[in-house]
């Protein structure tokens, strides 16, 4: 007899259930997302490259070797994952040119 009085209320319940799920589906705003995101890159603009020429050289490498001062410790495992290591990343960039060079 328990089951015979709940089925009808299961099946009332999920009745009125649905229609509220059909509802919270709709949405009145019907811009696509890939519309949104067309109009939000033509309003940002294109990017302003760095170009690093002969004429800010000496700039771009100060600006590299402040960053690099200004870093912090890197965190690392050994390759067996038993040794913790911590240390200073360091990295040295060398522009040279010679026109004796032969190849």
């Amino acid at each position: 007899m328990n089951c015979k009085l709940y089925s009808p209320l299961c099946v009332l319940l999920v009745g009125l259930s649905l229609p509220l799920g059909v509802a919270a589906q709709s949405d009145g705003n019907d811009v696509s997302l890939g519309d949104l995101a067309r109009s939000y890159r033509k309003s940002q603009g294109a990017p302003a490259r760095t170009l690093i020429d002969n004429d800010n050289l000496l700039q771009v490498m100060d600006e590299v070797q402040a960053r690099k001062l200004a870093g912090g410790l890197l965190f690392s495992f050994d390759s067996s994952g038993k040794s913790f290591q911590v240390s200073s990343p360091d990295g040295t960039c060398s522009l040279s040119f010679s026109a004796q060079a032969t190849s």
